[in-house]
């Protein structure tokens, strides 16, 4: 797919800086190998959502028939909002998946990189939440950085420095970053329900990625 053309119909009136953003978002994240876990004609939750990048890449590929788009960003959403004129039974909230109050019909959730910016309490209360709130056929998707020694990592941490602290183009609550390996993710997740179905270590441009599929478990012991 090539991205420009893409990026210049889904958001016709953006600035030059967040097309940037959104192309550079782009080409580092993995997107089609994310894709592949969404069966077609999914309804799709997905948890800080940032631009609706993922909602677009879904409905380009046929594989959502209904998407809610949660992030506490307005300036984000502001122009997320641009791809509802087209893309059918698209909604995006202003909010986060704390504050979000609606049960859970979708069969996928996914939280694209989100969880480095979150303690472990809060991402544990995230995933508690999701394990109460959907149903047992509900696939959760998580695509994160992986933290190692790589110059990726390294380099992933310096930009999201400048991402966050600096441009203010990502939203944070606090002052650190909270990037976890594997095995740390493996026992969030288990404390918190669920199995890993498939895992995969991908290296997109530079950036180290883990990608989880998780399943809920018979029993939380």
């Amino acid at each position: 797919m090539n991205i420009v053309p893409h990026v210049n119909k889904w958001y016709p009136n953006i600035g030059i800086l967040h097309r940037i953003f959104i192309t550079l978002r782009w080409l580092s994240t993995p997107y089609q190998q994310i894709i592949s876990f969404v069966p077609k004609h999914s309804n799709v939750l997905d948890i800080g959502c940032s631009h609706g990048l993922l909602a677009a890449v879904l409905f380009e590929n046929n594989h959502i028939s209904r998407y809610t788009g949660l992030d506490p960003s307005k300036k984000k959403l502001v122009i997320a909002q641009q791809l509802k004129d087209l893309l059918p039974a698209t909604h995006f909230a202003q909010c986060t998946f704390e504050d979000y109050s609606d049960q859970i019909t979708e069969n996928i959730i996914t939280i694209i990189d989100v969880f480095y910016l979150l303690p472990d309490g809060e991402v544990q209360k995230i995933l508690n939440k999701i394990h109460l709130k959907s149903s047992k056929k509900t696939v959760l998707i998580v695509n994160t950085i992986d933290k190692n020694s790589s110059f990726g990592y390294f380099f992933d941490l310096f930009q999201e420095i400048i991402m966050t602290h600096v441009l203010k183009l990502t939203h944070s609550k606090y002052n650190s970053f909270f990037y976890r390996t594997g095995q740390e993710f493996e026992q969030i997740f288990h404390r918190s329900g669920y199995k890993i179905v498939n895992e995969k270590q991908i290296k997109k441009l530079l950036y180290p990625y883990r990608l989880f599929v998780l399943e809920k478990r018979s029993s939380k012991s």
